[in-house]
């Protein structure tokens, strides 16, 4: 885990601060809309990072509830439903910040012409 946390710490410090400028053009209210691709792609890197490593601690505590059913099942003859056990461990907190960074993500690539044709009187 931390070799992996280090690898994509490193990727992202470089990615954000080696990359190209971030300036953002201002629409007349004040907004900033509108990075070119290559700035926006550069900027989602660090946030992949963070999608990635999130995704894996979820795939982690998703196998130890399994585990952890079966063991009860198997070990101690008591049936638990998978739910009771995500529950249990938190399990949903890293699904839930997994989908939120990927809606996060998914904005740095999705075009600002729509955006500014709709401020535009």
């Amino acid at each position: 885990m931390l070799s992996t946390a280090a690898i994509l710490v490193g990727l992202s410090t470089f990615s954000v601060f080696f990359g190209q400028s971030s300036q953002s053009e201002e629409t007349s209210m004040g907004c900033h809309t509108s990075l070119a691709f290559i700035t926006s792609a550069q900027v989602a890197v660090a946030w992949e990072a963070l999608f990635l490593y999130d995704s894996m601690l979820f795939g982690m505590t998703l196998r130890r509830a399994y585990k952890t059913r079966h063991e009860l099942r198997v070990i101690q003859k008591i049936r638990v439903p998978l739910v009771m056990i995500i529950l249990r461990d938190g399990s949903l907190y890293f699904g839930a910040m997994a989908i939120a960074n990927a809606i996060n993500i998914s904005m740095f690539y999705v075009s600002v012409v729509t955006v500014d044709a709709i401020l535009e009187p």
